[in-house]
């Protein structure tokens, strides 16, 4: 029969241990690895969907110039692939999407996709554009993605990341707090005993 119950924190440090190795880069699948990752396509989504928003002109991004939609409407250069679907409509008069002469960006927001950037780091995930050549030619989709998020030479500012919104922001929240119950389940009574 047990006269006393003894309580420590072991099983603080081995929570506190198993967060730090999920929070290193390279890490395997577990569950504060797998929040990261979580954060990092839901950050992907949002900017998805602001960059729809923006190129249909419903947002701040500055209009196209009058002598790039005339371009377009002509058919334009046939740069990469242009999407025929976008410059039919174009040529009978209907609107020019901003930033979506091919897809190519748009697409590389999509994790996997050719010009995508979704990387492991030390305490988190990197996401966004990666060093890797777009089909326009010349230059990677992270130095197309800098000058239009930037602004830089005769191209105006037009930000493709923004901070996480309230809806990003809540589903972050659930996503951590959902990996530290696992974490804090797996551990449960270890290191209590009479």
């Amino acid at each position: 029969m047990a006269t006393s119950t003894r309580f420590d924190i072991d099983p603080i440090g081995k929570v506190s241990r198993d967060i730090r190795r999920g929070l290193q880069a390279g890490a395997s699948a577990n569950h504060v690895r797998g929040m990261l990752r979580q954060w990092g396509v839901r950050y992907l989504r949002q900017t998805e969907k602001h960059y729809d928003e923006q190129s249909r002109g419903g947002g701040d991004w500055p209009a196209l110039k009058p002598s790039t939609v005339r371009g377009r409407r002509k058919g334009g250069k046939k740069r990469g692939g242009t999407n025929t679907i976008r410059v039919k409509k174009a040529a009978t008069g209907g609107s020019v999407a901003i930033l979506k002469d091919t897809g190519s960006m748009r697409r590389a927001l999509r994790r996997g996709s050719p010009g995508n950037l979704f990387q492991d780091i030390n305490a988190g995930v990197r996401v966004g554009f990666g060093p890797v050549g777009h089909p326009g030619g010349g230059v990677t989709y992270q130095q197309l993605a800098t000058w239009h998020q930037d602004g830089a030479g005769r191209l105006p500012k037009r930000e493709i990341f923004k901070a996480p919104d309230s809806t990003t922001l809540h589903g972050m929240m659930a996503d951590a707090k959902r990996a530290l119950q696992r974490i804090l389940a797996e551990n449960r009574l270890r290191g209590v005993s009479s």
